[in-house]
């Protein structure tokens, strides 16, 4: 029996429905709070009930984090502000990443950023590129992001099965990684310039020449490695305390190096 995993918080619910039902796992997504600070929820679009528990998270963490995938909800400064968290955020070549937003494609470093200058650790990810972007070319480039981690998980979803795309050579290929390792790494594979999505199409995922070069094993893909696991080391705030040289003006008394603590907070003031 699979572990279950715990939802973050402000991510939603799930629940078992009772009865006889195929699936029976009930996935809501929080929306806000009401005037006791109870959470408001409501069902999870387009599809709320599942065979299994991990399936519903599965669909929650999707919901939550997709790069770049467009919302009713979402405004060009809720979408400007997420590119720019992701562009700050990113271990990806600073120039790189701008180029490619303005379809400048490139597929090399630029070595003067501060990504550049501090490199993080990188493997050969030309099988996770070659698995992602085989699924968008298998269905003519017709799909989204959410549909690429559902067909490489080997999700069972609704548009999956619709569409027969479970019968793709490339359905559930990408099982031994998590969903939010895909998420992570096809946010790593658009700001690299391997795909673009294509905004006015129904945010398609859009194959780019260079991403054929590596789908086609002409070229290799350096991703980096992500760790999730790694801790966030908090900083301990100290107390500073202003030291100024020793000063002798005459007719008054040295001073001691040291700030007067109440004279500094009545000057402050």
């Amino acid at each position: 029996m699979s572990k279950r995993m715990r939802l973050p918080n402000g991510f939603g619910q799930i629940s078992k429905v009772k009865g006889n039902l195929r699936r029976p796992y009930r996935a809501m997504v929080t929306v806000g709070k009401n005037e006791e600070g109870r959470p408001i929820c409501r069902l999870l679009s387009p599809q709320a009930y599942f065979e299994t528990y991990n399936e519903a998270y599965e669909a929650l963490l999707l919901f939550h984090k997709e790069p770049y995938e467009y919302r009713k909800e979402y405004t060009m400064r809720l979408l400007f502000t997420k590119w720019m968290q992701e562009y700050a955020e990113s271990r990806v070549c600073r120039r790189r990443i701008l180029l490619n937003y303005f379809s400048e494609q490139t597929d090399h470093d630029c070595g003067n950023c501060d990504v550049c200058e501090n490199p993080p650790k990188r493997f050969d990810g030309s099988r996770y590129v070659q698995m992602a972007l085989s699924a968008a070319k298998r269905t003519n480039e017709e799909i989204r992001l959410s549909t690429i981690i559902e067909i490489l998980k080997g999700i069972h979803s609704p548009t999956v099965c619709k569409k027969g795309y479970d019968r793709l050579k490339t359905f559930g290929v990408g099982k031994e990684l998590t969903t939010k390792d895909w998420q992570d790494y096809l946010l790593q594979m658009l700001q690299m310039g391997f795909y673009e999505i294509a905004y006015n199409d129904g945010n398609k995922v859009k194959v780019t020449t260079i991403g054929e070069d590596v789908l086609y094993g002409r070229k290799q893909a350096e991703l980096y490695i992500v760790d999730h696991n790694e801790m966030e080391i908090s900083k301990k705030k100290t107390k500073l305390r202003l030291e100024i040289p020793t000063i002798t003006i005459p007719g008054l008394p040295p001073t001691t190096g040291i700030e007067n603590p109440k004279l500094f907070e009545a000057l402050r003031s």
